[in-house]
């Protein structure tokens, strides 16, 4: 089967790392070329080995049967979707609740005790798109933002192998519930990052944590004194 793997950053170079571990034809990837610290970098590890970085249309014209997208950062036309025989998205959050960005640190503020990583369909729009499956875990009373992201991260890729072995068997993905409502969250962090003296202790508490992802800048005080 012709995989085509859009990606980034930690999740990507795992979900990369075990397709061809596992001896699949990877005929591309879609990424980006700059890189943002403490991730890792797909880019540099595409290119160490050697496979091709493709456009939209490279995409379109190679019709792959399968297109894999984990955690990527642009939206993908209806035209490169439609190339595959299959298309699912990976997504780092418990769907249809928590659609866009900044999962972790949202998780943390809205004081979720449980959360999951989803595989859907692709669509053109973000995290839409029929759900067929989760991989669950629980949230602990001290997590901050750091840790929320590599444990997304971690069960993101335990959903992957699933998912992915699961296609390899012939075995049809099968429908959990539809992508309907939810909430979805834009780039923009919570409050710019400023901690609000009006809020409840516990509320402070949960954006502190939110927000501890060192060396990222953590949450800051209205006189700018830094938390970590």
């Amino acid at each position: 089967m012709k995989i085509v793997l859009a990606a980034n950053n930690d999740a990507g170079c795992e979900t990369l790392e075990y397709l061809l571990n596992t001896k699949n034809d990877i005929v591309g990837v879609l990424t980006k070329d700059t890189k943002k610290e403490p991730f890792k970098f797909l880019y540099d590890y595409v290119k160490e080995k050697g496979i091709p970085i493709l456009t939209y249309s490279q995409v379109e014209n190679i019709k792959p049967d399968i297109l894999y997208s984990v955690y990527y950062h642009k939206r993908l036309t209806t035209n490169v979707i439609n190339s595959a025989r299959i298309a699912l998205n990976f997504h780092g959050a418990l769907l249809p609740d928590y659609k866009g960005c900044n999962s972790n640190i949202w998780t943390i503020l809205n004081n979720e005790k449980e959360s999951a990583c989803t595989a859907h369909y692709l669509t053109e729009n973000f995290d839409e798109g029929d759900i067929v499956g989760y991989e669950r875990y629980k949230i602990d009373d001290d997590e901050t933002g750091k840790s929320l992201y590599y444990k997304h991260t971690e069960h993101t890729g335990k959903l992957f192998r699933r998912i992915h072995e699961q296609i390899k068997r012939g075995e049809p993905l099968k429908m959990i519930t539809k992508n309907a409502g939810g909430k979805y969250y834009n780039k923009t962090l919570p409050n710019n990052g400023i901690i609000d003296p009006s809020w409840s202790p516990q509320y402070i508490e949960r954006f502190i944590r939110a927000f501890t992802f060192s060396p990222l800048p953590g949450a800051k005080d209205i006189n700018g004194v830094e938390y970590k």
